[in-house]
């Protein structure tokens, strides 16, 4: 019974690992400390501190004065070393960043503990272990870059990248189609299974940075053609912040719209330039905001919302309508969005951290909009067009440092997407025949057709 019941507990641990995996969240501060003469130091105390790691994390360095701290979210920190009977050195402005490697190389010097030697130059950044091609945006840059509201519009800026409009929409990477690229948000997998495209829409203003992998990532990135785009949400710290935000846009912003190049609907072999009116349209986006701490140095705590709301107006006649209650009707629809994200960091003991993180986009779109060219039965009813898209990720994530070498790591991950449609047409008023130009209707059977009868598809 005990063997069977470690079988189901590590099998489970193997599920969990294949949902969350190939990612990066983190990164590491290793080095050594030796004497003036090259002489390894064991037994050194090594402090990491900074405002985005919650607590202390600490390492002794071993017999050949070696130390590594692993899980360090990035960020600026100050790493400290501490030995009875050598100055105590401080590393100040030390770059931890997604993904790499920080070496250091300390030389400690004989003194007191309460003799400080302060060291602000940076250590070098390069990881020479790496050899992935990757670019890390963080949030202080967001502000610097043209871009829209959501966070793919940050990756669509980045070398290799490009929208891939002509086929199906969705970001180009490194030659590759937008089917052959992977997304994660904080660990968890949100690719589309159809499609490939992300299918979690997260604000930037919850976002704390965006790596983007092109090229040379590792075998743990299996399953990705093109490119990897890791997407890391904000958490707290031991200062309370928070934002309150509103957005707006709408088509008064926008300029004429141009001509629009058609079939003629009294003649389906040749073309004309339409003019359409533009749509009338409106988008607010307020939202909110709020990180700090339940507990100093121990619970950390992130949330925000930020909901969209959009109303859009048609004013269009029908063809075959003209003089009826239909002409110059106007058709509007409404679509809202509910964008959130929660995080909470805890530091159970100096080697023992847990993360959960969440994020939601929950999107609802009433009525449709009536085609432009007119081409469209006005009787039906445009209320009964309504779509629901929910997605939800969730993500568990436990660090136990065992020793310098030594990480023990649970994770977790949930992800749900799903699309409901529902529409209703209204029975035909009148004879229609609905055809096209295809293989099978020739060129000869469509001119059979009275004329009179012919309306654009819409």
């Amino acid at each position: 019974m005990f063997k069977r019941s470690v079988l189901v507990l590590m099998v489970s641990l193997l599920l969990c690992f294949g949902m969350i995996n190939a990612q990066e969240q983190s990164g590491e501060v290793t080095g050594q400390v030796t004497l003036e003469d090259g002489s390894s130091v064991p037994g050194v105390l090594v402090e990491v501190k900074g405002p985005k790691l919650v607590g202390v994390k600490t390492s002794v360095t071993d017999v050949e004065g070696k130390f590594r701290l692993m899980r360090i979210p990035s960020g600026k920190y100050t790493v400290t070393f501490k030995l009875e009977g050598f100055k105590t050195v401080e590393q100040k402005n030390v770059q931890v960043a997604l993904g790499k490697t920080i070496n250091i190389k300390q030389v400690m010097e004989t003194g007191t503990l309460t003799e400080t030697i302060e060291i602000t130059e940076k250590p070098p950044t390069i990881d020479v272990r790496d050899s992935g091609s990757d670019v890390t945006v963080k949030k202080e840059e967001f502000l610097k870059l043209p871009k829209g509201r959501d966070v793919m519009s940050i990756v669509r800026n980045q070398a290799g990248a490009a929208a891939e409009d002509n086929i199906g929409g969705g970001i180009q990477m490194a030659g590759a189609s937008s089917s052959e690229n992977t997304f994660f948000i904080d660990g968890v997998n949100t690719t589309q299974v159809e499609g490939g495209d992300s299918g979690q829409e997260v604000s930037f203003d919850a976002v704390e940075e965006v790596q983007t992998k092109t090229n040379g990532y590792n075998a743990e990135f299996g399953g990705s053609m093109g490119g990897v785009v890791n997407v890391i949400t904000k958490s707290g710290g031991n200062e309370f912040h928070g934002d309150l935000l509103f957005y707006m846009d709408g088509s008064m912003l926008n300029g004429e719209p141009r001509d629009t190049l058609d079939i003629d609907p009294n003649d389906m072999t040749a073309a004309r330039y339409s003019h359409y009116d533009e749509d009338t349209w409106t988008t607010m986006r307020p939202g909110i905001q709020l990180g700090g701490y339940l507990i100093k140095d121990k619970v950390w705590f992130f949330g925000s919302f930020t909901p969209r709301f959009t109303k859009t107006e048609r004013t269009v006649t029908p063809l075959g309508y003209e003089g009826t209650k239909w002409d110059g009707y106007t058709w509007d629809n409404q679509a809202t969005h509910y964008d959130g994200t929660a995080k909470f960091t805890f530091a159970l003991t100096p080697s023992i951290r847990v993360n959960l993180a969440g994020s939601l986009d929950y999107a609802d779109y009433q009525r449709s909009l009536p085609a432009k060219s007119g081409g469209f039965n006005p009787e039906a009813d445009m209320s009964l067009f309504h779509t629901i898209h929910p997605g939800v990720t969730a993500a568990l994530q436990a660090d136990i440092t065992l020793s310098n070498n030594a990480l023990l790591e649970v994770q977790g991950g949930f992800y749900y997407q799903d699309d409901y449609s529902e529409s209703a047409s209204a029975p035909p008023t009148r004879l229609r025949h609905i055809t096209g130009i295809s293989n099978v209707a020739s060129e000869k059977e469509i001119n059979a057709i009275n004329p009179n009868l012919w309306v654009p598809g819409g």
